[in-house]
């Protein structure tokens, strides 16, 4: 675990000496990252690839386009698929949010409930082929759980649990894990992308975004956002991150009710703890029938 001066020194030497690759545990990369933005480093840091072993896809897309747009940061990796997947972002700023490609040599589509690969700008699960030829860095299984291993190995494929959808070109565009995606009226919606579009807003530190019960459409969008030093809470600015979204995402995505917190529950990793707000939300209303 990095500490503050850690990170403060990390930030410090990257700047200095302009290195184009970073790899590190993913705490101490945002975290002396986020140093350097709020402390105004000179933003001349340039990465061709950042190594990040972990799942904060979401998190390194909102600090390129909102905190870093002067860095170019790529990720790599999952903890249990590591080396199959990279975020880029170099040459792609339009392509900002949640782009993928996959490392030559392996076998990575997306797939339907059927195993059937999807159409294009069909959603489904990111998965890896794992026969005939088992890809080497893939994990074997789960420590002394068949039952979850199982559950991710099925027939000739490893399911990530990550949704996405597949463009014409064939590039991979994150929707969400499979747990955190919000099912609204039939609409499937990626808190990550609700969330990026709440963080362009000036008065948004960061946001948690998770489905509440409705009567009406099973499920809504429910943004948890934390304000910056000087924001004020209330009904008008709700309405104008509403419409903020709407702008920015889709109408059918805009988050129908914000709750304004201090602080969104998070791991010791910085992950924030999406499964617990859920869980707050259905223990508040009840699990829609």
């Amino acid at each position: 675990m990095c500490r503050r001066r850690e990170l403060k020194a990390i930030a410090l030497r990257a700047g200095r000496h302009n290195p184009p690759t970073f790899s590190a545990l993913s705490h101490c990369v945002f975290g002396s990252l986020y140093w350097a933005c709020l402390n105004d480093l000179p933003r001349r840091l340039r990465l061709e690839h950042c190594g990040l072993f972990c799942k904060r896809i979401d998190a390194l897309s909102r600090f390129c386009r909102r905190l870093l747009n002067d860095y170019e940061l790529g990720e790599s990796g999952y903890n249990e698929s590591s080396g199959f997947l990279e975020f880029f972002v170099a040459d792609l700023r339009e392509r900002l949010d949640d782009l993928f490609d996959v490392f030559p040599g392996h076998d990575v589509r997306v797939i339907d409930d059927e195993m059937a690969e999807t159409k294009v700008d069909d959603v489904g699960e990111i998965a890896v082929r794992v026969r005939p030829e088992r890809p080497p860095p893939l994990f074997l299984e789960y420590w002394k759980n068949a039952e979850e291993t199982a559950s991710v190995f099925r027939g000739d494929w490893y399911l990530t649990g990550d949704q996405a959808t597949r463009d014409a070109d064939g590039y991979l565009w994150f929707v969400g894990r499979a747990d955190d995606v919000i099912i609204s009226a039939g609409y499937r919606i990626g808190p990550f992308e609700v969330e990026s579009a709440l963080l362009e807003h000036p008065a948004v530190m960061e946001s948690a975004v998770v489905a509440t019960p409705d009567a009406d459409r099973g499920s809504i969008v429910k943004a948890f956002v934390k304000l910056r030093p000087g924001a004020e809470p209330g009904p008008r600015l709700v309405t104008e991150l509403q419409e903020h979204c709407k702008r920015v995402t889709a109408p059918y995505k805009y988050p129908r009710e914000i709750e304004f917190i201090d602080e969104l529950p998070k791991t010791v990793s910085g992950k924030i703890r999406r499964a617990e707000l859920r869980r707050q939300e259905e223990s508040r209303k009840g699990k829609s029938a």
